[in-house]
């Protein structure tokens, strides 16, 4: 439920000073951006401001021990010793501890609120009830359960062939078990808590909750922050720099969703909802696309399928030396994606000498104006499309011909293709093979010049990957693919 689609929170003068304007939250709001932006910053200074009073923060990052505290949960029920000045660090020495020690600190005020006619014994039940077929949904190789004395829970592993369960002891468990189950906990007893004091806005933060979570479990923790901030009603904003979880949560259906790219040369951070291309693209990010271009291998954006095919062949010839990440947009698609990845890639990494990736257009297309390619830096072929490499010398080489002897063998042959031999005619007739529209003569074409009869876009990228291109073909590719693509040696 979103309860401030508008916030302002305190910048430090480090940063700039004055204010973050956050604008265009929704029910769930990502802050993304690299390590030093000022994420957890930014969250901590909104913890700690009292205009907006109804707020949890976390920060499971190295936060101590799964292990009960009395003194912890005395101090949930004090309001007065709850102060924020715990939470204005992104290291709580004890942040395990506060989560689990909550246990208690809720059956308390379950039982108060019981004892006043306010609850039910079923109701009292059923919070716990929930609260374990949770946590076993979201960690499903344990049995977790609430009991009613100190330390108030116990574990039991599942094995994964048997499905026999052995007592788990907390210290057993990896680090993103760990912070799994204790941020679960935390947040889990938070919001019963708010629900049984009826606080009509709620505003969960979490700090980078993803460290040491593998991909799955990101996935999983995702679908369990969308199932309580709907039973909640809650407003979440999360900081992190997965892209695994970035993706996760943004394929959520039934929670809208949005991001701010952190940018701190702006006071402004307003947050673009995740729309259908930032859904497409961030499956790719999350997956494996974007450590390449962390990592010095560019990710090639390219405008449809059949240039997916050619580029996604080349990286695998020897003759190629860098790797590359592609992925296809169609058709006019590939200025909106261009810009979502800049976006991405703004928040991700400092300006560098050579960009993230590129956006590889057609001779036909227009580059657009004002448009930022700092990151994803735009490129352009200098012939009509990529079809038009077939026709360069050095891919009519693999066939042993000319120009001139593939455009008699066409003439020869153009009567066989019906409805598209005069197409194929005036192909064979062109001086400008370079800027001639051959996209739907691709199929004849290579039944006539190949007699292999290898797909096309095969036989280009196998040409391509051989090695740097000359000749004809880096006249048609030009010289600004030929540098962004085939760079000099660092």
């Amino acid at each position: 439920m979103l309860h401030y689609s508008t916030i302002d929170v305190d910048r430090p003068q480090w940063l700039g000073g004055g204010q973050w304007m956050l604008r265009d939250l929704r029910d769930i709001t990502i802050v993304f951006g690299r390590n030093g932006s000022g994420k957890s910053i930014m969250l901590r200074s909104l913890a700690e401001t009292r205009r907006y009073p109804v707020t949890h923060y976390a920060s499971p990052e190295r936060g101590g021990d799964i292990s009960y505290q009395q003194g912890l949960s005395e101090q949930e029920l004090n309001p007065e010793s709850r102060g924020l000045n715990r939470r204005g660090r992104n290291f709580v020495p004890q942040y395990r501890s506060e989560a689990v020690s909550r246990i208690g600190t809720l059956m308390t005020k379950l039982g108060h609120a019981a004892g006043r006619g306010n609850l039910g014994a079923h109701h009292v039940q059923h919070t716990f009830d929930s609260m374990e077929t949770a946590i076993r949904e979201l960690l499903p190789g344990f049995v977790f359960r609430i009991k009613d004395a100190p330390p108030f829970f116990e574990m039991e592993r599942v094995d994964s062939v048997t499905g026999d369960l052995t007592v788990a002891n907390p210290t057993e468990l990896s680090s993103g078990e760990s912070e799994m189950l204790t941020l679960a906990l935390d947040l889990l007893t938070v919001c019963q808590i708010w629900e049984i004091e009826q606080h009509p806005q709620r505003l969960l933060l979490l700090d980078e909750p993803d460290p040491h979570l593998h991909p799955e479990l990101q996935v999983r923790f995702a679908r369990f922050l969308a199932d309580i901030a709907r039973r909640f009603n809650l407003q979440l904003i999360i900081a992190t720099h997965s892209t695994t979880l970035v993706a996760a949560i943004g394929h959520l259906e039934d929670v809208p969703v949005s991001v701010i790219y952190v940018n701190n040369a702006n006071s402004e951070q307003r947050a673009r909802p995740t729309g259908a291309t930032m859904r497409r693209l961030s499956a790719l990010l999350g997956g494996h696309a974007l450590i390449g271009p962390l990592f010095a291998a560019p990710l090639l954006l390219v405008e449809g399928d059949d240039d997916y095919a050619v580029w996604s062949h080349v990286p695998r010839h020897p003759g190629y030396r860098d790797l590359l990440s592609v992925v296809p947009a169609g058709g006019d698609e590939i200025y909106e994606h261009q810009r979502v990845l800049e976006e991405i890639f703004g928040a991700l990494r400092e300006e560098e000498a050579r960009p993230a990736g590129y956006a590889l257009l057609d001779g036909d297309k227009a580059l657009p104006t004002n448009a930022a390619d700092l990151h994803v830096k735009y490129v352009k072929m200098d012939c009509h499309e990529i079809e038009n490499l077939y026709l360069t010398d050095q891919v009519l080489g693999q066939f042993s011909l000319t120009w001139s002897e593939a455009s008699e063998r066409i003439k020869s042959r153009a009567d066989d293709f019906g409805e598209k031999a005069d197409a194929l005619r005036l192909l064979a007739e062109t001086q400008d093979r370079r800027g001639a529209d051959i996209k739907g003569l691709m199929i004849p074409l290579v039944q006539i010049l190949d007699e292999k009869e290898v797909p096309w876009t095969v036989r280009l990228g196998k040409v391509l990957g051989q090695s740097r291109p000359t000749g004809e073909l880096a006249d048609f590719l030009g010289p600004e693919v030929l540098e962004a693509l085939w760079p000099p040696p660092r």
